[in-house]
């Protein structure tokens, strides 16, 4: 759900252009197969088995489509110049695997960038005042020392955040306890 929530966002922000994703199946571009073919452990190149292990399921490597099952374990250069592939993808997130030779660490990596340049026009940080930033510098406390009744209002306040943020928030502060 997450995903297809963040995919969506990413096809459709600043377009007047909606397109219904929820409809669309999530493409791993570089599939999903512990069994890859020749063919994609030469374009990943010595290190496959660890680039595979280690980008599979990041956003750099996710889009969507609705040709999933013809896609299926086929090479990147096959998903791109075949009839309904990346080159015919109407879909923005596709945009730039169409102009792409290769798929392989760096493209996966560069594709996160761009993905996470447009994350970022979508969900902005607040703009803070160099005086704020300096009140609250003054005013931090450590960690350790946040009382039980803060805890309790930070919870409250948790409680009234959209339920996607609110579930990024709790993943973190569960990996921060761990």
């Amino acid at each position: 759900y997450k995903v297809n929530y963040l995919l969506e966002k990413l096809e459709n922000f600043d377009s007047n252009e909606h397109v219904p994703t929820d409809e669309l199946q999530i493409e791993h571009i570089m599939p999903q197969n512990k069994n890859l073919s020749e063919e994609w452990r030469k374009e990943l190149g010595e290190r496959w088995s660890e680039i595979h292990q280690q980008y599979l399921h990041t956003i750099g490597n996710l889009t969507k489509t609705g040709y999933n099952q013809k896609y299926s374990d086929k090479s990147f250069s096959e998903k791109k110049n075949m009839v309904d592939g990346f080159k015919d993808s109407p879909l923005r997130l596709n945009k730039y695997l169409a102009t792409l030779d290769s798929w392989n660490e760096e493209q996966i990596i560069k594709r996160a960038n761009i993905l996470l340049e447009r994350a970022l026009r979508i969900w902005k940080y607040p703009e803070v005042s160099p005086e704020t930033l300096e009140k609250i510098r003054l005013e931090e406390i450590e960690i350790d020392e946040v009382s039980d009744v803060e805890e309790d209002i930070f919870e409250r306040n948790l409680s009234k955040i959209k339920p996607e943020l609110r579930n990024m928030i709790n993943s973190i502060i569960k990996k921060i306890e761990h």
